[in-house]
């Protein structure tokens, strides 16, 4: 999904949890998280391709084209989403864990349904043991390969 999107679902998801919770905190952890797990992207970028940065070539290789033989997406994860239940529980609902709960979570969701993707490509144990093999992690992205998403 276009980070254009995610930023306005994120936005206006944060919206409604601050009229729901009244809670800055909350909605700022819900915002701020649901966007920046993209930030996995560019690390992958510098792990796949070195300091060779430019916004041209990372939304050409990551957003159009997908070149890449593996993916790791460190961010992108279900077992993150269990850690941060468990903190929020265990912290007395803190609103800062259940903010990131939610805004990571929605973020995958997202991804999820939109990226044509298998429950288990959002696992980074189920990536690191398939070697981050993007074909193999991600065979419902394949169909973009090459061509720019219509999104």
């Amino acid at each position: 999904m276009k980070p254009g999107y995610h930023i306005a679902f994120s936005t206006i998801l944060s919206g409604i949890l601050y009229m729901v919770s009244k809670s800055w905190g909350m909605t700022a952890a819900c915002l701020i998280s649901g966007i920046l797990i993209d930030l996995d992207h560019v690390l992958d970028f510098f792990i796949i391709y070195g300091w060779t940065f430019t916004l041209k070539r990372f939304f050409q290789v990551f957003y159009h084209e997908l070149q890449f033989k593996q993916i790791y997406l460190f961010f992108h994860a279900w077992e993150w989403m269990i850690l941060l239940f468990v903190s929020a529980w265990m912290t007395g609902w803190n609103p800062w864990f259940i903010g990131m709960f939610i805004g990571i979570g929605h973020h995958m969701i997202l991804d999820y349904i939109n990226n044509g993707g298998y429950l288990w490509s959002y696992s980074l144990i189920y990536r690191w043991k398939n070697n981050f093999d993007f074909e193999t992690t991600f065979p419902g992205l394949l169909k973009y390969r090459g061509k720019v998403k219509n999104q």
